[in-house]
């Protein structure tokens, strides 16, 4: 693994361009939503992604600290069978504004995720 400025390890990342679904569950450093409906819901793509976390694009700008929900499709594999998904929870790290079009760039840390394979339903 690449050695951060600080020296602690860091996984690789990857610049992989996934489809990606986020739900954002509550702003701001962790206090609860007041509904099971989420403030922000967009789908969108992955611009790089690790095992601790993923960047990608939103046209919205959520807080630094809300907790997300992800579902990122895996590509499909050889033969034309379909891929598995990826469901994450996480938390907003950091963003960027006025990135590519406009949109806000957004790095979020995995707090959990499972891979579901392709024959599955979740």
């Amino acid at each position: 693994m690449p050695k951060a400025a600080s020296g602690d390890l860091r996984p690789r990342r990857y610049q992989l361009f996934l489809p990606l679904k986020v739900w954002v569950r509550s702003w701001g450093r962790g206090e609860q939503a007041k509904s099971a409906k989420p403030q922000l819901e967009e789908e969108t793509i992955t611009e790089n992604i690790s095992s601790a976390g993923c960047y990608f694009l939103l046209e919205e700008e959520p807080e630094i600290g809300s907790r997300v929900e992800m579902e990122i499709k895996m590509e499909p594999k050889p033969g034309g069978k379909p891929g598995s998904k990826v469901i994450c929870r996480g938390r907003i790290v950091r963003t960027e504004k006025e990135m590519k079009g406009g949109k806000t760039g957004v790095g979020c840390a995995f707090e959990r995720y499972r891979i579901i394979p392709p024959s599955k339903k979740f």
